[in-house]
């Protein structure tokens, strides 16, 4: 049976072998709203600082994890197979996924994502790897493209994990451990897939090779003409590599054009994390709190699942774009939009702060909180919140209060000191007319990423490299790839936080209004 002129059983490899792209794209997006809960139930009474810190902790360990195990990918891909790295991968996962689902503290819980993160490492590093060693080259591109729509799937799906349980006690318990089904399935599923052809003929296993190359590939395709040009490679490079006992990674830097195909891989996976993408997955909800649209959590969670259901609309035109276009001009195009949407964003969050609720004369004993003059200025002092009710006719009466130290979620002194249902408790975000502008914008940004910028760094480096230093060569661009994630993941926070302070103490004392909602 033929899909396209395409055995079934080769679109079957690349949706199981995707499923480790699900994986990635699930643990990406989870962390997002889980982490809202985590805030609150592991972390609530730290003070703001310490606070921060742990979620990065927790957010970022994931990361440092799966660029680390990239690379022993790499030499586990190489001299094992594809086979088994995505199989302890899965294993990896499904381990992970359990610790953090009956974890009680924030270091069980951290302990669980370091684990998480090794099998990310490595699934992102060989999903792409077998897909493009299985597939003709006529779809290759589309092929792995589609783990791309199934990572940006996964994120999709986390979010709504995150939105169905965001009201359940220990809520974000289910949304970490729910993680360990789809690893399941792919630890069974791939145990009965194929090996590579190619990695078979370079272990001697011709005839095996010729098997599995009859199963995936179509009806009167000319198999043993493909299976000789992989024989004939592999014997070149062998002949290259005779007599040569330096390690891989010598052999990689004394080869020309290996180390200029790599400076390419790298630095595609630099600048596509360097676009802020996993900032924008890691903290989507928290940025969509920062928006004011909404004071409800579950709003907040379910407003995430409907940005990251954009993402995977967004990722459909790559398929069918990267080979039309090619892989150079749909990378361009995508960085452009990007460029122009993240200066979009800017500008709303701009107006946000420029236009923050003024605020009402307070008792004078709140200080600091008494002392400040807009909402942006009380929720950026920390142990501030803005305490709120709207009067009619579109007008906010607004307070600065402290927050209680033993919960954040409410307040110490003040109007909403009481159970009154009068008064709205904010303490992170400022109610705001310019929300809606920010969501648009990380749409766009998403639209722009999804189809061009998302996939073809995978493609691209699945496609570059000889054989003999693939699977090295790619988890090295992964590596690459982990630590610019790391890198803005981890300082997302604590600049957000530097500058909103820096903003409210450049900001002059202006005179309190009313404010139009």
């Amino acid at each position: 049976m033929e899909i396209g002129g395409q055995p079934v059983f080769l679109y079957i490899l690349a949706a199981m072998s995707a499923v480790g792209g699900f994986l990635f794209g699930y643990d990406t997006g989870v962390v997002s709203g889980a982490m809202l809960m985590v805030d609150h139930d592991l972390l609530g009474t730290l003070d703001d600082i310490t606070r921060e810190l742990w979620h990065e902790i927790i957010v970022t360990g994931t990361i440092v994890t799966a660029a680390i195990f990239s690379i022993v990918s790499g030499f586990i891909s190489q001299r094992f197979g594809r086979k088994p790295a995505m199989l302890i991968g899965s294993l990896l996962f499904t381990a992970g996924a359990v610790v953090m689902a009956v974890a009680n503290s924030k270091e069980i819980l951290l302990v669980g994502r370091l684990i998480v993160g090794a099998g990310l490492g490595f699934a992102s590093a060989t999903v792409p790897l077998y897909i493009a060693e299985v597939s003709p080259e006529e779809i290759r591109g589309r092929l792995t493209t589609f783990n791309q729509i199934m990572i940006t799937f996964g994120i999709f799906c986390s979010n709504i994990i995150d939105g169905l349980f965001a009201e359940v006690d220990q809520g974000w318990k289910y949304d970490f451990g729910i993680g360990g089904i789809p690893s399941i399935l792919l630890l069974i599923g791939f145990f009965f897939c194929p090996e590579s052809p190619r990695w078979l003929v370079k272990g001697g296993r011709v005839d095996e090779a010729r098997v599995i190359l009859k199963k995936i590939r179509a009806k009167g395709f000319d198999t043993e003409q493909e299976l000789q040009e992989i024989v004939q490679v592999c014997r070149e490079e062998e002949k290259y590599q005779s007599g040569n006992s330096e390690s891989m990674m010598l052999r990689i830097l004394k080869s020309g054009y290996v180390m200029k195909a790599l400076m390419v891989g790298c630095f595609m996976q630099l600048f596509q994390q360097l676009g802020g993408i996993n900032t924008v997955m890691y903290y989507s909800a928290t940025i969509i709190q920062t928006t004011g649209i909404s004071s409800s959590q579950a709003t907040v969670i379910w407003i995430t699942a409907a940005v990251s259901a954009v993402n995977v609309i967004s990722t459909l035109p790559g398929m069918y774009l990267i080979e039309r276009w090619g892989r150079r001009m749909l990378t361009l195009i995508s960085m452009i939009g990007i460029i122009l949407s993240l200066v979009l964003l800017a500008v709303g969050f701009h107006l946000v702060r420029e236009n923050s609720p003024a605020l009402q004369s307070s008792d004078g004993s709140l200080e600091p909180c008494s002392l400040q003059t807009t909402c942006t200025g009380c929720v950026d002092l920390g142990e501030c919140g803005f305490c709120y009710k709207d009067v009619g006719n579109g007008t906010l009466l607004g307070y600065c209060e402290p927050v209680t130290l033993e919960d954040p979620d409410t307040s110490s002194q003040g109007y909403c000191s009481s159970t009154s249902s009068d008064y709205t408790w904010l303490k992170d975000q400022c109610p705001s007319d310019y929300g809606g502008l920010i969501i648009f914008a990380l749409c766009l940004y998403l639209l722009c990423f999804a189809s061009g910028m998302g996939p073809t760094p995978w493609t691209v480096n699945a496609e570059i490299y000889p054989l003999w230093c693939r699977s090295w060569a790619i988890s090295i661009a992964t590596f690459v790839n982990w630590c610019a994630n790391i890198l803005v993941s981890q300082t997302y926070l604590t600049l957000n936080r530097e500058l909103h302070q820096n903003f409210g103490e450049s900001k002059e004392i202006i005179e309190c209004r009313p404010y139009k909602f």
